[in-house]
């Protein structure tokens, strides 16, 4: 019993038909089997996605390193998980470390000097930065200073990726009425693999936006739980 349990939320659990870390190309996040390390999830489920997978990930014997730039962090997805599964809601959340940023100079600041810190800190680390553009989008910024930050940013990711930790980026719906819709299209080349996280039906559904191995460009590649939320 207590097998078939941890396989239910084990890292290669499936969702409607879809491993969400495998078919990016994780490999159940398998160092040795990383093949993709920086992942793009973007639009209205990512929100939800992003609080849902670091649980995943905390009771899998990861330690999510949340990068909360778009204040969407949700406990209560994360317990709603623990509690499904037969798990201690406020032992779960403490294995998951969770850094706010309000501003875009907060977040640059925590993405430059802190999240390297915090990686080595902590064994088998997984880092999930929500909205890495969200506070950029303020228009009070001048875009010269926006586009300075993002790149430092960007270049930061890119100076720890080599070490083989992978980055999930979990970017929600950028307003029509943006003038800064540009940033997006940067964090499509940046990444190694975009999906689009959309509701449809009532069920999160996952779309390719870059070829994967196991998919072609724009097929989707299933639903996962119920209501929006993943598992349920």
């Amino acid at each position: 019993m207590k097998g078939k349990r941890e396989e239910s939320y084990s890292l290669a659990e499936l969702f409607g038909g879809i491993n969400v870390f495998d078919l990016p190309g994780l490999g159940g996040l398998d160092p040795s089997k990383v093949s993709v390390p920086k992942i793009l999830f973007w639009g209205e489920g990512t929100v939800v996605l992003s609080s849902y997978l670091a649980g995943l990930g905390a009771a899998s014997g990861i330690k999510p390193i949340f990068v909360d730039g778009a204040n969407g962090f949700d406990p209560y997805i994360v317990s709603r998980f623990a509690r499904r599964h037969s798990l201690a809601p406020a032992h779960l959340l403490k294995e998951i470390v969770v850094a706010r940023a309000f501003t875009c100079y907060q977040l640059f600041t925590l993405v430059r000097e802190r999240l390297e810190e915090m990686i080595y800190l902590h064994q088998n680390p997984l880092v999930i930065l929500l909205g890495p553009i969200t506070t950029l989008l303020d228009e009070d910024v001048p875009e010269q200073e926006v586009n300075l930050l993002l790149r430092g940013m960007l270049e930061k990711l890119d100076e720890l990726n080599p070490k083989g930790l992978p980055f999930l980026l979990m970017q929600p719906p950028v307003p029509s009425r943006s003038r800064r819709g540009h940033l997006l299209k940067r964090l499509f080349r940046w990444s190694d693999v975009a999906l689009r996280a959309m509701s449809e039906g009532g069920k999160l559904k996952l779309v390719s936006e870059r070829p994967l191995r196991t998919g072609r460009r724009g097929k989707p590649l299933g639903g996962v739980g119920r209501r929006g939320y993943i598992g349920g």
